[in-house]
């Protein structure tokens, strides 16, 4: 057991409140881009970000003795290895972005509640205000980018084409995962359905992977109808977002439309031996979204309401897991 002093330092690093705000504030204003060069003083950097030089110099004196700029002379100020990371993207958009510090100083309300606090800060629904809000559904879309690249490495394993003829991929997104698995299976078509604020950037992803000609793109949102004409649905990283009833009427809306010898494969990151990161994660989906991490014993229980049986599961302790289901 650590003693008292070991426990106490412990509990002051967890509850810190300024190293969080300091790195959002120095992302916001893009210093790790301005020090891209070099070393500079303060006086210039602040000149450069239309800072206060005072206080400016003394946040990063500060956020040096976290490792984050390095000062090899008084107020003079250069990059680090953390900080670096921190110029380049997508952290460097992700962590500019005021929205989620605002809405988690509201994580109280969620706690009482259950209900996501960002409906209690901006009075609607996060999708809807990414619908108009150009600079944060920017955000939003790196994040999904980054998120994808990591999540979806080595997805081509986990789903199973080989009886397929044309998969659609429900929320695709910027098309990261139709990507994959159309170049991993020649022949294979693609049906890629979202709104239509990511068509334009999934229309250049696949066409970049090679994949574009092989893709039929429809807009449309999986609350009102799903397209008809696969025998594959794919959900990746989207039911997370939603609670229980809502992904139950999602699936629903699914079983309407697939085939009898259809499948539906479910990708998500599980509860059931996925890396403690995943709690954080969920921690996140319920502030911001209502919406929640699952175990596979919670996707049967949706999968069987909403008409479906699960019939395989491919457990992934790196990324996404995969569930596959059939028509019941």
């Amino acid at each position: 057991m650590a003693n008292r002093s070991e426990t106490a330092t412990a509990l002051a690093r967890l509850t810190d409140f300024v190293t969080p705000q300091a790195i959002h504030v120095i992302s916001s204003l893009g210093i790790p881009q301005v020090l891209a060069d070099g070393p500079l003083p303060a006086e210039e950097i602040a000149q450069r970000v239309g800072a206060n030089a005072d206080a400016l110099n003394r946040l990063l004196r500060f956020l040096t003795t976290k490792e984050v700029f390095s000062s090899d002379a008084p107020g003079v100020y250069g990059l680090t290895d953390m900080s670096i990371l921190l110029s380049q993207e997508p952290l460097a958009t992700l962590l500019s972005s005021n929205m989620t510090y605002k809405v988690f100083a509201e994580l109280r309300h969620t706690i009482l509640t259950g209900q996501p606090a960002f409906q209690q800060v901006y009075q609607g629904e996060y999708f809807e205000e990414l619908a108009n809000n150009d600079k944060e559904r920017r955000r939003f879309e790196a994040s999904m980018a980054y998120r994808s690249a990591a999540l979806f490495r080595g997805v081509e394993q986990l789903v199973d084409t080989e009886q397929a003829t044309t998969v659609a991929d429900i929320g695709a997104g910027g098309g990261q995962l139709l990507a994959r698995l159309l170049r991993a299976r020649d022949g294979l078509q693609g049906l890629w359905f979202d709104l239509e604020e990511p068509l334009t950037a999934a229309q250049a992803h696949l066409q970049q992977a090679g994949v574009a000609d092989r893709c039929t793109f429809a807009v449309g949102s999986f609350f009102e109808t799903l397209p008809n004409g696969a025998d594959l649905y794919t959900f990746a990283s989207v039911l997370h977002d939603w609670p229980d009833h809502v992904v139950g009427d999602i699936l629903r809306r699914c079983r309407e439309v697939i085939p009898p010898a259809g499948r539906l494969v479910i990708l998500e990151q599980l509860l059931d031996g996925a890396p403690t990161t995943v709690y954080g994660q969920d921690v996140n989906v319920m502030v911001m979204l209502g919406g929640r991490e699952r175990s596979v014993e919670d996707f049967r229980k949706i999968c069987l309401s909403s008409g479906f049986e699960v019939s395989r599961v491919r457990l992934n302790r790196t990324g996404v897991s995969a569930l596959e289901a059939v028509p019941a």
